[in-house]
């Protein structure tokens, strides 16, 4: 098992112009419901890229997110709702310490809100907070099928990185991104 460094605690909230990210937490059950409600409208469409089977009642999704609060509380990942100022959940996106100076991205959002910038938006908001706790880099893990998520990694930056599995990587150095934002 990799050793991972330690970070400061992830934010609850990213704020934008017109979204927000909001960190999940177990115990917000109108948040949860929101989470439930999207993957239940999406399921099959998301199962093609991501295995959502724990979030399609209150009571799985809770036990999930109150195991993955603990791993944010450690630094080692964090999961937040992408929400609209009306409360509600468009996408959810996902950051994992690779233990190398690293974070993972993985992300998913709703059918209906796909093509209008958000996972751009989200990735923007992320990228100067995943600095500020000392990522050096962003890697996006995108199954090599998803070629939206592929023209979304291409479009903010990033650059392939061939890794020989069924996933690609694709990378940004956050060195300065502060000065960028």
């Amino acid at each position: 098992m990799k050793n991972f460094f330690e970070v400061d605690s992830f934010p609850d909230f990213i704020m934008g112009q017109d979204m927000f990210l909001q960190m999940h937490h177990a115990e917000d059950d109108n948040h949860i419901a929101e989470v439930v409600n999207m993957v239940n409208r999406n399921q099959k469409d998301f199962s093609t890229y991501l295995d959502l089977r724990h979030y399609t009642n209150i009571d799985s999704a809770k036990r999930v997110i109150s195991k993955r609060e603990q791993l944010a509380k450690q630094g080692l990942l964090v999961d937040y709702a992408i929400q609209l100022f009306t409360g509600k959940t468009i996408g959810c996106i996902s950051f994992t310490n690779r233990g190398d100076g690293s974070v993972g991205v993985t992300y998913y959002i709703d059918k209906q809100f796909r093509g209008m910038g958000f996972i751009s938006k989200s990735l923007n908001l992320a990228e100067p907070e995943m600095a500020k706790l000392g990522f050096k880099e962003i890697v996006l893990e995108i199954n090599e099928t998803n070629e939206n998520s592929i023209r979304v990694a291409n479009k903010n930056g990033y650059t392939f990185n061939e890794t020989g599995f069924c996933m690609k990587d694709f990378i940004k150095k956050l060195s300065n991104i502060n000065n960028e934002h």
